[in-house]
């Protein structure tokens, strides 16, 4: 959306840079840190302030090697340039006029010929099944 604004010269320049990458797990991390104690040591909360630091990098890292893997491996380092954002510039796509969610709205459309739908169709029933599991338990609980 700020390339849309003309606010980045590019939607995959900042996000997609090693540099916002850090910035961002260094401030997910400080957050961390500052709501340490609030809550008990055993309860979900503090459990999830534990990990959501590192979960949040190794995520954002996975992204970014998703996104580069192709061109890391082939060793064309220039196409993965938008990693080092703004040191290098990046180039634009024909596609880059094209906004997100029309690209989405495309690419859904037509279910049947999406590269990824058996992972949509894996995802979906692990949902329901997840939800399904849920509300059997809660509904069969034996009262105490």
């Amino acid at each position: 959306p700020l390339a849309y604004l003309e606010v980045l010269t590019y939607g995959r320049s900042l996000a997609h840079s090693v540099f916002a990458f850090a910035i961002c797990s260094l401030a997910v991390w400080w957050v961390a840190r500052r709501v340490r104690g609030r809550w008990a040591a055993e309860t979900l909360p503090e459990r999830l302030r534990v990990v959501t630091p590192a979960a949040f990098a190794i995520g954002y890292v996975s992204h970014l090697l998703g996104d580069t893997y192709r061109f890391l491996l082939a060793g064309d380092l220039w196409a993965a340039r938008f990693l080092l954002y703004p040191l290098f510039p990046v180039s634009e796509s024909p596609a880059d006029n094209v906004p997100p969610w029309i690209r989405l709205f495309r690419i859904y459309q037509e279910m049947g010929t999406h590269p990824q739908r058996h992972v949509i169709a894996l995802a979906v029933v692990v949902f329901v099944g997840l939800w399904v599991r849920q509300y059997w338990t809660e509904t069969h609980r034996s009262p105490a």
